[in-house]
């Protein structure tokens, strides 16, 4: 305490030597304890680092300097099993081959389509035979009208991810109706099966200025996809909505609006959807999520960033 705030004597307390040294060393004795009290607490504080790096090294059979290192991360998640419908299609190949090339993110890629996959580009280095020989891609070829949601259910059971980027135009398609039959009702009822064989995650390519209201049937189509699939309750949903697509045989009226606009490459399209998966499935993450071009183009660079994930050299030597 304060020295200060001890009461006062009165003179006549003092009034003899004797009783003025007897306060005098009293005092002295109270404030050599009190100073030494002082000392003590910051010797114990500033040594405390120090006798816990001791008890370390004495007592405990761990490396000291590894006690006082980061916290290792948690571990990754098993790699993912997805599912494609689409395939064949411009963003499709590149998503196919993607999702290939990744071969420390995905375990399992399945194919749903009415013609078997041949080829992807070349840019992904992917041996599509070798992959179904390994059984890591599976190709199931059928009439997208003839098949059932039970061979969904069964195809789609314990996968994390059903990507549909099945999509024509009326000039394609024949007649407004075939287009809608194509690019709304056969995905629909795929994606429905999917969502009933618990897959978490539904990503759709869509297109930019999708509305169901609107007047114009391709983007009214696209509009009525998206309320339908974020009806179905997925735990997650990923829509994109790429603008102009630069395709490798553009339409008319394509090459016409890239006079207007630069074309977003087929490839950011099928590597971002890549790897907002990822991102989604090992982060947890919930939600119906609308990505256009600025989020496509970000997620696609980060798809070539250094990966966390990727094994070292030493790693794979053992």
């Amino acid at each position: 305490r304060d020295l200060h705030s001890f009461p006062t004597r009165r003179s006549s307390d003092l009034a003899t030597p004797r009783a003025k040294l007897h306060y005098c060393n009293f005092s002295t004795l109270l404030l050599v304890f009190h100073r030494s009290i002082v000392i003590l607490h910051q010797t114990v504080c500033a040594a405390t680092p120090l006798l816990n790096f001791l008890f370390v090294c004495c007592f405990c059979e761990v490396d000291p300097i590894m006690a006082t290192s980061e916290p290792d991360a948690p571990p990754l998640p098993p790699p993912m099993k997805v599912i494609v419908i689409g395939g064949t299609g411009e963003i499709g190949r590149c998503l196919v081959g993607a999702l290939l090339q990744a071969k420390e993110r995905i375990e399992a890629v399945t194919l749903i389509g009415r013609r078997k996959l041949e080829i992807v580009p070349e840019q992904y280095k992917v041996d599509l035979a070798a992959e179904e020989a390994s059984g890591r891609l599976k190709q199931h070829v059928q009439d997208l009208d003839a098949i059932t949601e039970d061979t969904v259910k069964e195809l789609s059971a314990g996968y994390q991810v059903f990507f549909n980027t099945l999509g024509s135009t009326r000039r394609q398609a024949g007649s407004a109706e075939a287009f809608r039959h194509i690019d709304l009702e056969i995905p629909l009822k795929l994606i429905r099966a999917a969502r009933e064989a618990g897959v978490p995650h539904c990503s759709v390519v869509s297109s930019l200025g999708a509305d169901q209201n609107s007047w114009f049937l391709y983007m009214k189509t696209k509009g009525e996809i998206e309320e339908a699939v974020r009806q179905l309750h997925f735990p997650i949903t990923t829509i994109f909505r790429p603008g102009l697509l630069g395709r490798t045989n553009p339409s008319l009226g394509e090459r016409f609006g890239g006079i207007f606009q630069t074309p977003i490459p087929v490839s950011v399209v099928g590597e971002a959807m890549v790897q907002d998966a990822y991102t989604c499935y090992t982060k947890q993450q919930e939600g119906f999520n609308i990505l256009r071009n600025d989020e496509i183009y970000r997620l696609c660079e980060a798809a070539k960033a250094p990966r966390q994930d990727k094994p070292t050299d030493e790693q794979q030597s053992t």
